[in-house]
Formats: structure tokens, sequence, C-alpha cells
């Protein structure tokens, strides 16, 4: 299971949690803008902040995680959160926790392809100004990746100003090395930013931080998936790094992976390709009877 819900503890509870938990999105969504977009008499008389944080809160809380990736379009709070969230970060929003709130709240919002397309005309550079600003804080670093991994979604409209958060991202990833969301999150943006590109080799030279991380969080299911789909898309555009990767017996690390978590399909799937991919000439016999065993234990996935 995802780490990052170990966040939402840095959360006040909230009156409203309860009241649409278990709701599908739309309804969530639905919700939400009512109480955003009235003004009341409790906000004329100072209350209606809160309110609008407590509901938010609310929202983001019990939309994580979620299966369903479409999600629901909604243009009306898709606008009141591009908006809410300024390039400087902080300017209009009282506190970190704040800005971590309306991060996640984006990011959920912009699972819609129809949100995405309103948020990825301006959100690019205000996550790589808030990225920038706040090095220290790993909840906002991984509400930022949550927002940029549902917006780097297909299709992408904006390959550049999405690779042009690399290196922001490979930072992050070395700062907080030990925060296990951090790196899911971070990882999940590579692994869409890699597969995007039609040449990813520029992350070569980053090629001992993917294996620190994979080291890292052998434990984490999440983590080392994400990761060996950054080497399968590596693999795939540069020669050196199959020589490289192989050199280092990752691809041995990546079958102890599938041994490890033989059960999870989607991690054998990833592992299995990244294997495949990262071959010389052919696959080296040390890793095969984790491949074997993959295909023996998910005879019905197609993809692998």
């Amino acid at each position: 299971p995802s780490t990052f819900a170990g966040c939402f503890s840095r959360f006040k509870v909230t009156r409203f949690q309860g009241e649409i938990e278990g709701k599908t999105e739309a309804v969530q969504a639905e919700w939400l803008w009512s109480i955003i977009s009235k003004q009341s008499t409790e906000e004329e008389e100072g209350g209606g902040d809160e309110m609008k944080r407590s509901a938010i809160v609310a929202f983001v809380i019990n939309n994580y995680p979620r299966d369903e990736r479409e999600g629901y379009e909604h243009m009306n709070l898709t606008n009141y959160f591009v908006n809410r969230i300024p390039d400087s970060g902080l300017a209009e929003l009282s506190n970190t926790e704040d800005l971590f709130a309306n991060l996640l709240a984006l990011g959920a919002l912009c699972r819609n392809s129809e949100n995405k397309k309103i948020a990825e005309k301006t959100m690019y550079p205000k996550l790589n100004s808030i990225l920038s600003r706040y090095k220290t804080n790993p909840d906002v670093h991984a509400a930022c990746f949550v927002c940029i991994s549902n917006l780097a979604q297909d299709p992408i409209q904006n390959k550049v100003e999405l690779w042009s958060l690399k290196n922001l991202v490979i930072s992050s990833m070395k700062m907080f090395m030990y925060e296990p969301y951090v790196q899911e999150k971070a990882c999940a943006v590579l692994a869409t930013m890699s597969a995007a590109e039609d040449d990813c080799s520029a992350l070569c030279e980053e090629i001992p931080t993917f294996i620190n991380i994979l080291k890292t969080h052998r434990e984490n299911a999440i983590v080392i998936e994400e990761c060996a789909i950054v080497l399968m898309n590596l693999c795939r555009d540069s020669t050196e790094a199959r020589k490289e990767l192989t050199d280092l017996n990752v691809d041995l690390m990546l079958a102890d992976a599938i041994k490890n978590y033989i059960t999870d399909s989607s991690l054998c799937l990833e592992c299995c390709v990244a294997i495949y991919n990262m071959r010389i000439i052919k696959i080296r016999e040390e890793p095969q009877d984790a491949l074997v065993m993959a295909i023996k234990t998910h005879a019905d996935l197609e993809g692998l």
C-alpha cells in the first residue's frame, strides 16, 4: 500500500470528513464547489476561510488513493485552484498546510483530461517556483509531484515545460531519499516523463540515484515499480545505460524484487520489461528464474 496517506496525519481532523466519506468523486466535487462558491454570512463574519479549508481537506482525504484514472470534470473547481495557487506559492495561502491541500485537490482534479487542459496552461511555471522555494518541505514536494504526474498523462501539450522540471525532481529525490511517499510520487513523475520523451538518455547520469532508491526502498513495491519504469525507458534509449545497469547488476536487483513481490502483477510486469530492455544481446542467466516465476504466477496477464 502507498505510504502517501500518512501525510494526511498533518491535517487537523475537519468536521466534513465523515459527511462525504464513501461518496463518488462527482458528488464530492459538487459539494466542495457549493461551499467554495457561496458567499455566506459565516464568511462575512470571518469564518468562511476556515470552512473552505476544512472542506478542501475533507475532499483531499476522501480522494486519495482513488483507482479511477479519469476523474470528474469540474472546470469551476479547477480554475479556482489554479488561480488560488500563485507563482510565489504562499502569497494567497496562509500556511504550508493550505498549500499542500490545494495542490492535492488540484492533483485529484487533473486526473480528468478536461480539467488537465485548463491547469497545464499555467501550472508548470507555478510548480517550478514552488519546488524551488520550498526546498526542505517534503509534503509540498510530494503534492507538487501528484499534480505533475497527473498533468503529464497523455496527451501532453507542454513536453518542454514538463521536461524542464527534471532537475528539480531529481534534486528532490536526493534531498528526501528516505521519505518513501516523496519517492513514490517523484519516481511516478519521472516514469511518466521518460515514457513521453522521445529520448530520455539525459537521465543516464542519475543511474547511481536510481540504484540508491532501489536499495533504500526495497520494501516499497510502489517505489520499485515506478523506478523500474524509469530504467525500462532509459534502456530503451541508451546502449550505455544498458551496459552500466548490467555491470552494476541492476537486473539482479529487479529479479529479487520480482521474487519478493511475486503476487504483485503490475510490479512483476514492469520489472520483467526493464530486465528485458537491459539485455546487451540476450537476457543473462541469473535473473531468468525470476522471469519464469513471474510468467507461471501471472499466466493470464497478457502484457507479461
